[in-house]
């Protein structure tokens, strides 16, 4: 039975927080957008972002660079609306360690926050910007973004990929002899088509419209999947899998990917369990199957920096890797330093059908939707117990699994993110997370002043939250 503070959860859903999320003092909670069902999610290292059926977009979490998009660098505790960007409709989000990106309706293309290696794409100025700033150079339609710690990269309708900002470990996949960074947008030139790409923390990947999957950029524990190569891989190549894949998705030290077949293979470092091989295979250069989900068919897939996720067509999420901060969903408070190494199915969600789910740096992000059907039964707790025990020369296996952290270093040398300091406007700023929709007669010239409040979203973090929006008397 669902807890009593579920049953106010619309039919559309809910956003189920977990982790270092910088929303409600980082406790396990949720939240909907009233009347206005969020269709998109995108996590960076402590920020979120939320686009809605209605193509708006929300943010939260940490701000430092003002990767929140706000006009400001507070740090964002509740949705917030995006309001430049209005009139024009977000089709597409992606976030990186301190920057955002976003593709509109219109065509034209945003990005935010950070641009000390030239991630923003708008130019070696500014370092930094709190206001989206348009890029330019792309004229095909977005349908992707990607965003890695200082790099970012989007996919066209025509199967294009365009890269910008740091290329210090051949991220950007440009080749040997090119810059170390790039300050607006670069065609990646392939001799096939793209239908899906992800930037990790140092590395990229991508899916081409044949299945085949291709790595470039950092190689350390080889997470690039190039069998036996660890060194820095400065285009596009090949990596070697038995079947046709539909999905990637890149993390801080290892990579996933999900085949047509709904099966899940992973590479890289695991010391934290984000392999989900078990607690042998801590380490591979080449993929291995994620045989302990051989039960489900997978529909999608998500990883952050040391964990990692996947949703079963059944409607079930299932984690694994570092369980710091609960970014696993198991909804614990506290900083224990453990690591879970094999897929677990998250048993929050009984009565829910998951429909999203995206890891960042250092949270979790969850969309599901309530469904009194929704059971588990014992082949969804399964999880194979002998999974990943073959030897092999590519992997690196150990008895006594160390139970670390990998943490890169955190900016490689970037400057510090800029003074913040607060204004009155700034202060208003935080009640306007979750705007009066569209039709409602919202106005973009409104005043702060002598406001009326109206209730416009809903949070839900022990007991019931209103989110309201400051909205002048004026007429």
């Amino acid at each position: 039975m669902s807890p009593p503070e579920d049953l106010e959860i619309p039919e559309t859903g809910a956003v189920f927080t977990f982790g270092k999320s910088g929303f409600a003092d980082n406790a396990p909670s949720k939240f909907w957008i009233k009347k206005d069902e969020v269709i998109l999610l995108a996590c960076g290292d402590e920020h979120t972002a939320v686009v809605t059926q209605s193509g708006r977009l929300f943010t939260f979490g940490a701000n430092e660079w003002g990767q929140l998009g706000l006009g400001h660098t507070n740090h964002m505790n509740r949705p917030s609306c995006v309001k430049s960007l209005k009139p024009a409709k977000v089709t597409a989000v992606a976030c990186g360690r301190q920057h955002t990106l976003v593709s509109l309706d219109t065509g034209d293309l945003y990005s935010v926050g950070s641009n000390n290696a030239g991630q923003l794409g708008v130019g070696r100025n500014p370092e930094w910007t709190s206001v989206p700033m348009q890029i330019s150079g792309i004229e095909e339609t977005v349908v992707q973004l990607a965003a890695g710690s200082f790099h970012s990269a989007a996919l066209t309708s025509q199967g294009q990929v365009f890269v910008w900002g740091s290329n210090s470990e051949g991220q950007l996949g440009l080749g040997p002899e090119k810059e170390d960074s790039y300050y607006s947008p670069q065609l990646l030139e392939l001799d096939f088509q793209v239908i899906e790409i992800s930037c990790g923390f140092y590395h990229s990947a991508c899916v081409s419209d044949e299945g085949k999957v291709y790595c470039w950029g950092e190689g350390e524990g080889g997470k690039l999947g190039l069998a036996g190569e660890t060194e820095n891989t400065l285009e596009p190549t090949q990596v070697s899998l038995p079947e046709k894949v539909v999905g990637i998705n890149a993390g801080g030290y290892h990579t996933i990917a999900r085949t047509q077949n709904g099966r899940v293979y992973s590479w890289g470092k695991g010391a934290n369990g984000q392999l989900g091989l078990g607690s042998r295979i801590l380490e591979s250069s080449v993929p291995h199957p994620i045989s302990s989900l051989n039960h489900i068919t997978v529909q999608s897939i998500s990883v952050g920096e040391v964990h990692s996720s996947c949703i079963s067509s059944g409607g079930h999420l299932y984690m694994w890797g570092d369980t710091r901060h609960g970014k696993l969903c198991n909804e614990v408070e506290g900083n224990t330093n453990q690591s879970c190494f094999s897929p677990t199915l998250v048993t929050r969600f009984k009565g829910f059908q998951v429909t999203m789910v995206v890891c960042g740096g250092y949270l979790t992000m969850v969309a599901a939707k309530p469904d009194p059907n929704q059971e588990f039964n014992e082949d969804d707790l399964k999880i194979d117990g002998s999974i990943n025990e073959e030897d092999g020369n590519e992997s690196v296996i150990q008895n006594d699994s160390p139970i670390k952290s990998l943490k890169p270093s955190p900016l490689k040398g970037s400057p510090l993110p800029p003074i913040n300091v607060k204004s009155n406007a700034e202060e208003e700023e935080q009640v306007e997370a979750g705007e009066e929709a569209h039709e409602n007669g919202d106005n973009e010239g409104e005043t702060n002043s002598d406001p009326q409040l109206e209730e416009t979203a809903e949070i839900q973090n022990g007991e019931h939250v209103a989110i309201k929006e400051e909205k002048s008397q004026e007429n």
